[in-house]
């Protein structure tokens, strides 16, 4: 009497047959895990950059927002001048947003801030550059500290609003030496100038009411991004001291006890732009 034959394992065609379909299926993982890590790889880089230029674009309108202009300068040296000089590619102004990182340095709250675009050490293209100088002086446009805030920058560009003509300006100047009446400078240089020696033409200068910015960025898988926002100026016209009504001693003069006061320039906060 024969035995049935009885198989044991696989044959070589069952087991081809599974690795292929154990490749197949291997294939599909590494995949879709692929697509996953680069799919989370291209999102930190979008968060990344949307965060530095947030960050850049926050400090900016902070910064804007409480930009100033003053009449006065010292009587003695240091002398001190302060500007407002936007361009449509570059502005650079004074602020009272100075804070102070070192214990009993000799800062206050003023300085004198730029923001323009210029090539990075690399080549790579342009990024937007900060220049920061902590103590005024009577030459804001040399010295201070430059640093790189945001790399890949293509474009800059700032609009500043005229509320007299309703429309945008590519460009707003304005300095210190725009008050200067007689061939001094409208201030208390010494107490002995006050602010009705100004005149109505002179308090027609100030700020901008609003301020456009617009910057344009290229990451280096070639995608780009603008970002835009915008900022008001809350101190428009020029900071303007004139001594209480009992300083004034006879002839005009002080009469020693007065205490430098800020005032508005005589227009009312509904007045006209420039």
């Amino acid at each position: 009497m024969k035995r049935a034959h009885s198989s044991k394992g696989f044959t070589m065609i069952e087991v081809m047959v599974a690795i292929s379909i154990l490749v197949s299926m291997g294939a599909l993982l590494y995949s879709s895990f692929a697509l996953m890590a680069r799919g989370q790889k291209t999102t930190f880089r979008l968060q990344e950059r949307h965060h530095a230029a947030r960050v850049a674009m926050s400090r900016m309108t902070r910064e804007l927002s409480m930009a100033y202009l003053s009449k006065h300068v010292n009587a003695e040296e240091p002398r001190s001048k302060s500007v407002f000089l936007g361009d449509r590619n570059k502005i650079m102004f004074n602020t009272f947003s100075h804070q102070r990182r070192v214990a009993e340095a000799r800062e206050s709250d003023q300085a004198v801030v730029e923001y323009f675009l210029k090539s990075g050490p690399d080549d790579r293209g342009k990024g937007l550059y900060r220049r920061v100088k902590t103590t005024p002086d009577d030459d804001p446009e040399k010295g201070g500290r430059v640093e790189l805030m945001l790399k890949g920058v293509r474009s800059l560009e700032f609009e500043y609003w005229d509320r007299m003509d309703e429309d945008w300006d590519s460009t707003w100047e304005v300095t210190s030496e725009d008050f200067e009446v007689g061939g001094a400078v409208a201030a208390l240089t010494g107490g002995n100038m006050l602010s009705e020696d100004i005149t109505d033409e002179d308090k027609t200068l100030q700020l901008p009411w609003r301020i456009k910015i617009r910057f344009e960025l290229r990451d280096e898988e070639g995608d780009e991004f603008e970002f835009e926002s915008q900022t008001a100026i809350y101190m428009r016209e020029p900071l303007d001291f004139q001594y209480g009504s009992g300083a004034k001693g006879q002839g005009g003069k002080s009469s020693g006890g007065g205490i430098p006061k800020s005032i508005p320039s005589g227009r009312n906060s509904s007045g006209g732009g420039r």
